[in-house]
């Protein structure tokens, strides 16, 4: 189970914001999917993505793809509970994790995708399992479900953790129309702007 807590780690980098050596963590991430899969297949094709592209252009398209869009947002709380209460408490209690683990929350709030991927890996065996079969894979089953149909770049990173889970996790795959409407069922109504994730951010800052 610890080594493939460890395995779903690699996936991590992938759905970070760009920064040099993004290519390097496709290939890494490749080595723990088994050939052929279409997990392999997703990860292929963001590896043909970036490659040639600069940094800029990537920013932007990470950007496009996972901070505009609420529906497909890397903050696993919010897919799990939207604005509620109980994201609040859930945003506490991975804060907690992550201190008892001796990692860096950084720039982004406590229940970032790529961060619980790496607490999962870090926790005792018992707890990374709960934390991703409890809270990762019912979200990121919300973030692809939340995807366009079509949709390349990045998502491409999403789309692959997502095939990783459904294929050894038991996070089944999207199939159910009913799933895409669902998906966007936690946000009905609410008009994101930029701005708003960061008053959010100031606001657990100073709750917490």
């Amino acid at each position: 189970m610890a080594a493939a807590l460890e395995d779903l780690k690699r996936f991590g980098p992938l759905l970070r914001y760009p920064a040099p050596g993004s290519a390097q963590a496709v290939q890494r991430a490749l080595a723990v999917v088994a050939p052929q899969s279409l997990a392999a297949r997703e990860l292929a094709a963001l590896s043909e993505f970036l490659d040639g592209k600069d940094l800029y252009t990537l920013e932007e398209e990470y950007t496009r793809t996972f901070d505009i869009n609420p529906v497909v947002t890397l903050d696993v709380g919010f897919q799990l509970f939207g604005l509620a209460y109980k994201r609040g408490e859930f945003l506490v209690k991975m804060r907690q994790a992550l201190a008892r683990c001796g990692m860096e929350q950084g720039t982004e709030l406590a229940d970032y995708l790529p961060t619980l991927l790496e607490l999962a890996a870090a926790l005792p065996a018992d707890e990374g399992l709960a934390l991703v079969e409890e809270c990762i894979a019912p979200a990121v089953k919300r973030m692809a479900a939340g995807l366009p149909e079509k949709a390349g770049g990045f998502a491409h990173g999403l789309k692959a953790l997502h095939a990783h889970l459904a294929a050894n996790w038991g996070c089944s795959d999207i199939a159910d129309p009913d799933l895409r409407d669902e998906a966007h069922d936690i946000t009905e109504g609410y008009e994101y702007s930029p701005g708003d994730l960061d008053d959010l951010r100031l606001g657990v800052n100073r709750h917490v």
